[in-house]
């Protein structure tokens, strides 16, 4: 396969702001948070570009979701956070209610900085497909407001968590998943050399 050449990003975020006359204002989040992406390839050669177009055709990728994984967010940081996973998942301490944004996670190593993507796990739950992104990290020694009890790690996420859960729930941090759908259409274009380039748009959509 060709590889990314280039990759855009965009959470989409619904907000009403409402202003008075002296310009006091109220902002309201309606809630309807979700990722969408630009993906650009390689430039590659026709039958690249025919294995591409294949899955996305023969998946009617506009009508049926599919998972992607985005290279440049496959592993937390820094590496010896990753590596110390050992290719395993981490275990969410408890449970967590729809709208929360944080979660407390179990793990004696507090390296990790935020930026990386998590998908939370639930077996009890196969419609929570949501990817969310880690954008504070607290630890034992290092937290605002409550303490961080020991042998945990509490992050804080974005969006906050969609679905209820109540235990046996695990939070991936390697290679983490996307639910999405294809949302332009198929184009690209060959050169003189029959060449292609291409790239696709497409947003999270969940089940």
């Amino acid at each position: 396969a060709p590889g990314f050449s280039g990759l855009g990003v965009k959470m989409n975020q619904q907000v009403s702001t409402f202003r008075s006359r002296s310009n006091r204002g109220l902002s309201v989040d309606s809630s309807e948070n979700y990722w969408s992406f630009r993906v650009s390839y390689n430039t590659m050669i026709p039958e690249e570009l025919d294995a591409i177009e294949s899955f996305l055709l023969g998946h009617n990728a506009k009508v049926n979701p599919f998972y992607i994984t985005l290279p440049n967010y496959s592993r937390p940081k820094p590496e010896s956070f990753a590596i110390s996973l050992n290719g395993a998942d981490l275990t969410v301490d408890s449970g967590v209610y729809a709208g929360d944004n944080t979660v407390l996670i179990n793990t004696t190593n507090t390296k990790l900085v935020p930026g990386c993507f998590i998908n939370l796990i639930d077996d009890a739950d196969a419609l929570h497909k949501s990817t969310y992104k880690v954008n504070r990290v607290e630890t034992p020694s290092r937290y605002v407001g409550d303490e961080v009890p020991e042998g945990k790690l509490r992050l804080t996420l974005f969006p906050p968590v969609q679905r209820d859960f109540s235990g046996n729930v695990t939070a991936r941090f390697l290679n983490p998943k996307f639910r999405v759908k294809q949302t332009s259409d198929l184009e690209y274009d060959f050169d003189r050399n029959n060449v292609a380039s291409f790239g696709f748009s497409c947003e999270e959509i969940l089940p």
